[in-house]
C-alpha cells in the first residue's frame, strides 16, 4: 500500500540507529534530524520476496552486461553475492566466471561456457554430488534470454530504440528449485549516431602502392625523412615512381623533388608525412584538399601522447571525417606516431629504423607468412630483432591509431592467403575495433591460422579504475582476454611467449596437429620430468600419446642393441640417458615419429652429452653439427622428408651452442632453449586450435 511505502524509510532510519550504522553523511544529525532527512533523500523503495535459505556462493547467481568502448556489450555469468569480486580473484577466472559478447558467442556457446563455472555444477547438481538444485534446461532458458536481451538493446542491433550501458542482476538466489531475482540495476542511453563509413578499400593502394612520395626529407643531413627515403631506395620498389616534396631542391639521393603538394603530378598512392607536429593539421589538410593521395602515414608524434595534445589529435580526427564526405571518401592516415610500415608483396620499406641497426633481409631467411601489427613501434621492431630469422610479410605500425587501426589491417590481410599468422600488440583500441577484432579472428581461426595477440594494460588497478560489479569481476583486460580467447585468438602472457609462439606457428603453419597427443624425448632426466609437469595450465592441456605395440617394440629392440635397456624406461615422455649416440636419437625420433598415436613431437638435448655432435665445426666433435650422422643433420633430413607432424627441438647450453640452434632453426625447425617453455608453448597453441569455438 501507499502507506507501507511511506513508512518503509522511516522504519529503515530507525533499524539504522538500533544497529548503530548511521551513514557517515548523517553522523552529526540528532536522531530525530537523521530520520526527517533520511526519509526526504529516499527516492524509491524496491520490494523483493523475502527468501530464506543458504546465502553460500554456491546458491547465488550473477548475470551482469557492460558496455565496454572497445568490445560493446560484453556478459558476464558467475557466482553472486556481496563477495563475487573476491571470488574472482581467488578462483581461476573459468571457475568464477565466464565472459562473453553478444557479438561474437551465440546464446548456446554462451551456455557450453558457463557449463565449466562451478554455480553451475553446483546448481545443476555436478558439484560434490549435490542433489540437483536448478533444472538445467531453466538455467539455459535464462542466460538465452538475458543474451537476446542484451543484444537487442546494443549497438550490434541496428534497430535497437536505445542502448544498454549496464545491465546487472545480482544475486539469482536458490528457493524452491527456482532462480528468485533480488537485486538489479539497468542504465541506458540514446542510440549514437554513426560515423561516416570509411575508404578501407584504399588499404590496397597503401599495402600495395604503385607511387610513394615522402615530405619531411632533409637534403642536408640524415633526418627521419632521409632514412624513409633510403630504405625505399634500397628496396624493390621503383625508383622512378617514388617522389620527393621540397622546395628549394631539384633532387635528393637520385629522387626527383617538388616544391609543394600541388606541383605533384597527379595522385599518389602513399603520402609519407615526416614533418613538425605544429606542421601536421596545416600539410594534412593540404594533402586532403589537393586531392594527392590515397593512404597518409603520419610518422610524426608527439599528437595526443601528452597532456594537452589530445585537442590537436581531435582536430586531426575531424580533418579527416569531414574528408569522408566528398565523392572519393578522402584519404586513411595510418598514425600518427607510426614507425612505418613494410610490405614485400609492395615492395617497399617506410620505417625510420635503419638497416644497419634492423636487417631486414638475413641471410637465410625462413617463411614469410607473419604480420605483424602493433601500436608500438618499439615493441614491433625489437621483435623483429629477436626474431630476426623470421622474415614477415607484413609490418605495421599503427601508431596512435586516428584514422586506421589494428582491426582494419587484420581485417583487410585476412583475404591475403599468404598471411598464416598474425602477430598483434595493442593498447587501447578504437571504439567497438576489439568487438570487429574478434569477429575478424574467429574467421581466420576457423580457416587454421593463427592470431597472436599481446594485450597491454592487465593490472588490478586498471580494473579497479571500472565502476560497478561487472567492471570489478570482468575489467578491460579480463573482456579482451575472454572475449579474444573465445575467437580462438592465443592471447600471450608475455613478450617472451609471444615471440615463442609467433615462430612455432609460422614454421609449422602447414603441419596438422591431429588430435595433440604429444609425445617428448630427451638425453636428460630433469628435462623429461620437466616436460611431464609442463603438458597442464590455466590455459592449456595436452595428452600425452601413448605408444602402439609395433614402436614399443621398435624401441625396446633399440635399447637392446645400444646395450641401454637397463638404463632406460619405455614411457612418455622418454629419457633415453646421456649414453645414446646421434644415430640412437634419430632412430628413436623416427619410431616415435611413425606411430599413428603421435600428433605432435617434442625432442629435448643437453648438447653436452659427449655423445653426441653438438659443436660447431672445427671444435672436439670435427665436423660437428655439419657431420652428417650428427642429431642435428639427422633430425633435419627426418623433418624435411619423413616426419609431416609438428616437430619441436630443445638446445638446452649456452652460447656455445648457438651454433646448433641456429642451424636447425634455418632448417626451418622450431627451437627453444628450455624443454619447459617448449611444452607450455606447444600447449598454448596446441589447445587453441583443438577448442576454437
Amino acid at each position: 500500500s501507499n502507506k507501507g511505502v511511506l513508512e518503509a524509510p522511516k522504519r529503515q532510519a530507525a533499524l539504522l540507529i538500533e544497529r548503530g550504522e548511521i551513514p557517515p553523511e548523517y553522523q552529526n544529525l540528532s536522531k530525530e534530524e537523521f530520520i526527517k532527512k533520511f526519509v526526504a533523500d529516499t527516492v524509491g523503495v524496491l520490494a523483493v520476496h523475502h527468501l530464506h535459505g543458504d546465502d553460500g556462493f554456491e546458491h547465488l547467481l550473477f548475470l551482469g552486461m557492460r558496455d565496454t568502448r572497445e568490445f560493446g556489450p560484453v556478459i558476464t555469468a558467475g557466482s553472486g553475492g556481496s563477495d563475487i569480486e573476491k571470488l574472482s580473484e581467488y578462483l581461476e577466472k573459468n571457475h568464477a566466471n565466464v565472459t562473453v559478447s553478444p557479438g561474437v558467442t551465440d546464446e548456446k556457446s554462451f551456455f557450453n561456457a558457463f557449463r565449466n563455472t562451478l554455480i553451475f555444477k553446483s546448481l545443476a547438481g555436478d558439484y560434490k554430488r549435490n542433489l540437483q538444485k536448478i533444472d538445467e534446461k531453466s538455467i539455459e532458458d535464462l542466460l538465452s534470454r538475458f543474451h537476446a536481451c542484451v543484444w537487442r538493446y546494443s549497438p550490434l542491433n541496428p534497430d535497437a530504440p536505445f542502448w544498454f550501458s549496464e545491465f546487472e542482476i545480482n544475486p539469482f538466489k536458490v528457493n524452491s528449485n527456482r532462480l528468485w531475482a533480488l537485486d538489479g540495476v539497468l542504465r541506458f542511453r540514446n542510440v549514437e549516431p554513426q560515423k561516416s563509413p570509411r575508404p578501407l578499400g584504399k588499404l590496397r593502394n597503401l599495402l600495395k602502392p604503385e607511387n610513394i612520395c615522402v615530405i619531411g626529407v632533409s637534403g642536408k643531413e640524415i633526418n627521419l625523412g632521409r632514412v624513409i627515403l633510403r630504405n625505399l631506395i634500397d628496396g624493390n620498389f621503383p625508383l622512378d615512381k617514388i617522389a620527393i616534396v621540397k622546395p628549394g631542391d631539384d633532387e635528393i639521393d637520385g629522387i626527383r623533388c617538388y616544391p609543394s603538394i600541388s606541383d605533384l603530378p597527379g595522385k599518389f598512392d602513399v603520402i609519407i608525412l615526416s614533418v613538425a607536429a605544429q606542421q601536421v593539421l596545416l600539410t594534412v589538410s593540404e594533402i586532403i584538399e589537393s586531392g594527392k593521395a590515397e593512404s597518409i602515414v603520419l610518422i610524426t608524434g608527439g599528437m595526443g601522447e601528452k597532456d594537452g595534445a589530445g585537442d590537436e589529435e581531435e582536430k586531426l580526427r575531424q580533418i579527416i571525417e569531414n574528408s569522408r564526405k566528398r565523392g572519393d571518401k578522402g584519404p586513411v592516415l595510418v598514425g600518427g606516431n607510426s614507425l612505418g610500415l613494410i610490405s614485400v608483396p609492395g615492395g617497399y620499406d617506410t620505417m625510420f629504423v635503419s638497416k644497419s641497426k634492423l636487417p631486414r633481409d638475413p641471410e637465410n631467411p625462413m617463411n614469410g607468412n607473419v604480420a605483424f601489427i602493433s601500436q608500438s613501434g618499439a615493441f614491433m621492431v625489437s621483435r623483429m630483432s629477436n626474431l630476426s630469422d623470421l622474415r614477415p610479410r607484413f609490418v605495421i605500425s599503427t601508431g596512435n591509431q586516428v584514422d586506421l587501426g589494428v582491426a582494419d589491417f587484420v581485417g583487410h590481410l585476412s583475404g591475403d592467403p599468404e598471411v598464416r599468422v598474425f602477430g598483434i600488440y595493442m593498447e587501447g583500441l578504437k571504439y567497438l575495433e576489439g568487438l570487429h577484432l574478434a569477429e575478424t579472428a574467429k574467421k581466420i581461426t576457423r580457416s587454421g591460422r593463427d592470431v597472436i595477440i599481446y594485450k597491454a594494460g592487465r593490472s588490478k588497478e586498471g580494473r579497479h579504475a571500472s565502476s560497478g560489479h561487472t567492471a570489478a569481476i570482468a575489467g578491460d583486460w579480463d573482456v579482451a582476454n575472454a572475449v579474444l580467447t573465445k575467437a580462438g585468438c592465443i592471447v600471450a602472457n608475455s613478450f617472451e611467449e609471444w615471440q615463442h609462439l609467433i615462430m612455432l606457428s609460422s614454421l609449422l603453419s602447414d603441419r596438422k596437429i591431429g588430435k595433440g597427443r604429444l609425445a617428448a624425448v630427451s638425453n636428460a632426466g630433469y628435462e623429461a620430468v620437466g616436460m611431464a609437469d609442463s603438458i597442464k595450465g590455466s590455459t592449456w592441456s595436452l595428452e600425452l600419446a601413448e605408444y602402439s605395440h609395433a614402436t614399443i617394440g621398435k624401441l625396446t629392440n633399440l635399447l637392446s642393441e645400444y646395450k641401454l635397456t637397463q638404463l632406460v624406461n619405455l614411457r612418455n615422455p622418454m629419457d633415453v640417458t646421456p649414453m645414446a649416440t646421434d644415430h640412437m636419437h634419430a632412430e628413436i625420433l623416427k619410431a616415435i615419429a611413425d606411430d599413428e598415436n603421435v600428433d605432435v613431437l617434442v625432442y629435448g638435448c643437453v648438447p653436452l652429452s659427449h655423445m653426441m655432435k653438438t659443436h660447431a665445426k672445427g671444435g672436439v666433435d670435427g665436423d660437428g653439427i655439419e657431420d652428417p650422422e650428427s642429431i642435428c643433420q639427422s633430425a633435419i633430413k627426418l623433418f624435411k622428408n619423413e616426419i609431416k607432424k609438428p616437430f619441436v627441438m630443445v638446445v638446452d647450453s649456452g652460447r656455445l651452442y648457438d651454433p646448433m640452434a641456429k642451424l636447425l632453426l634455418y632448417a626451418g625447425i622450431p627451437v627453444f632453449r628450455s624443454a619447459d617453455d617448449a611444452v607450455r608453448t606447444v600447449g598454448r597453441w596446441i589447445s587453441a586450435k583443438l577448442y576454437t569455438v
